[in-house]
């Protein structure tokens, strides 16, 4: 039980970080948002897009 409330409170840390962290260049901001994801759940890989209606942008397709 201890492990899994010290668990939440780390993730709730990087939660806070990731939220002080959402401006400036939009491939950095996702970068970082990959990384802090990957790091949350244990993943050696994240992909994220931006879905605007019919879109899907990923990344390195922003401008």
């Amino acid at each position: 039980m201890q492990k899994d409330l010290s668990n939440e409170l780390v993730r709730l840390k990087k939660l806070y970080e990731l939220s002080m962290t959402i401006s400036g260049d939009p491939v950095e901001v996702f970068r970082h948002i990959a990384r802090i994801i990957g790091e949350l759940f244990e993943l050696k890989i994240v992909c994220l897009s931006k879905i605007n209606g019919d879109t899907a942008r990923f990344p390195g397709d922003l401008p």
